[in-house]
């Protein structure tokens, strides 16, 4: 039942408030409230509330010219990086870096029905850091060989003073994808675990420092893959590689690995 002053409707069927003019006094109750998300903006929903326990990739949805909306973002502790959409335009055309403020409060206004203006200001808080590991970004590192009685070996390994790196051999044959990079930014690797979920033809894995359990990230570990099989099948194992602070278990960052070996006589 809709509600009326002096025959005039206030609050609708629908609990919508309408035909409200000239309005004067205080309000105690009538405001939006936080709305946690995960990785869903919704400019439908007037305040939302993120706290990042990871590297985080948003999304948006109903977005509607002249849509607004306020996203109060906590990166965490660690710095977490949160990720926005292209179509997410930063004022003056510069996105945060994120690192070395914890709390954020980000404005959005949708400027067409996709393009949405942001407006990021950030409030240290205690405990901000800028981020101390990144392993990178996607690694596919293939081996070929050739010739018989040859073979193609790839490795994956981990140094113990925070690297990573992929390197290939084979008879006659070539490697593609290979890298060489730093994974620590800062600390100890001791201070780090590391895991690789690889799958697939893990048989063919001739060393393996383990999969799918956590390793201690200051010790030498590898995975090295070797195809000498007249088969001219490529071998692979694939998986996400993570990284987690060991004392409080807390996941720090991911890469999607591949190492593959194809021997072709």
């Amino acid at each position: 039942m809709s509600i009326k002053v002096a025959s005039t409707e206030i609050i609708s069927d629908s609990y919508i408030l309408q035909n409200f003019n000239s309005m004067d006094g205080n309000y105690t109750g009538l405001f939006a409230n936080a709305n946690s998300i995960t990785t869903v903006i919704d400019m439908d929903t007037p305040v939302m509330l993120a706290s990042l326990s990871a590297a985080t990739t948003f999304t948006a949805t109903n977005v509607g010219v002249g849509k607004t909306a306020v996203l109060l973002l906590d990166v965490g502790a660690s710095g977490y990086a949160p990720t926005f959409p292209s179509t997410f335009k930063f004022a003056e055309d510069t996105e945060p870096s994120w690192t070395g403020t914890r709390y954020w409060q980000i404005g959005l206004t949708a400027w067409d029905s996709s393009t949405i203006r942001v407006v990021a200001t950030g409030y240290s808080g205690s405990g901000a850091s800028a981020p101390t590991v990144d392993l990178g970004s996607t690694i596919n590192t293939y081996s070929s060989g050739s010739n018989l009685g040859g073979y193609a070996r790839t490795t994956l390994a981990i140094g113990s003073s925070g690297t990573i790196a992929t390197s290939g051999t084979g008879t006659s044959g070539s490697t593609s994808g290979t890298v060489s990079r730093t994974w620590l930014l800062s600390g100890s690797a001791s201070d780090y675990q590391i895991k690789w979920d690889g799958t697939g033809d893990t048989s063919y894995l001739i060393s393996n420092s383990g999969l799918g359990t956590w390793l201690n990230g200051g010790t030498n570990l590898s995975w090295v893959i070797e195809e000498d099989d007249n088969d001219s099948v490529t071998r692979s194992v694939s998986g996400t590689l993570s990284i987690r602070d060991t004392a409080t278990s807390t996941v720090q960052d991911t890469v999607s690995v591949t190492i593959s070996a194809d021997f072709s006589p």
